[in-house]
């Protein structure tokens, strides 16, 4: 299961990390994915990462989830970007699922995606998702789409990726790895 994680400068870290760590764990094949010029991006507390490659490389690669990490600079850079919206469409029109954290479901908002879905975010920012039914809750799954509240909530979202993508028993054996209560 390949599963790609679209980065922009400005991305939350632990949003970012935390998934892709467990789905790695899980032995999806994760693609950290930057929309930025080249593979190098900086997360909103100035941590700089090494994507594995540009969407431009990414853009030809078949995929069973793309996930967004929240972050406020980079959710506004994602949200404007053309790669986003040809991912998102990919992601339609084949029924991959779609991840987005924090401040990233507003994304999926702009895109009119949440129209009746049920979704979480960042407490403030549901309100850029007028199509939704907001639910204040750390994780909300509804048909293709999993979202995540914040930062606290990421390991949480990782864990019900995984559960989706690679299934329960894998997801419970990541979990019991890392001690996860």
């Amino acid at each position: 299961m390949t599963v790609l994680f679209l980065l922009a400068d400005g991305f939350e870290e632990t949003e970012l990390i935390a998934p892709a760590d467990i789905l790695r764990r899980a032995q999806a094949n994760v693609k950290l994915v930057s929309i930025e010029e080249n593979i190098m991006v900086t997360g909103s507390h100035g941590i700089k990462l090494c994507a594995d490659m540009t969407a431009e490389d990414a853009s030809e690669l078949e995929f069973d989830a793309i996930v967004f990490p929240g972050g406020l600079k980079g959710t506004e850079r994602l949200s404007n970007s053309v790669w986003t919206e040809k991912f998102l469409k990919v992601a339609m029109e084949t029924g991959a699922y779609i991840g987005a954290i924090c401040a990233a479901p507003t994304i999926l908002g702009k895109f009119g995606l949440l129209e009746g879905k049920n979704f979480t975010c960042y407490p403030g920012m549901e309100e850029q998702v007028e199509e939704g039914i907001y639910a204040e809750k750390p994780v909300v799954c509804d048909d293709v789409f999993i979202t995540g509240e914040a930062m606290g909530s990421s390991l949480e979202f990782g864990f019900q990726l995984c559960e989706l993508i690679m299934g329960k028993e894998i997801s419970e054996n990541v979990k019991n790895g890392i001690c996860y209560k």
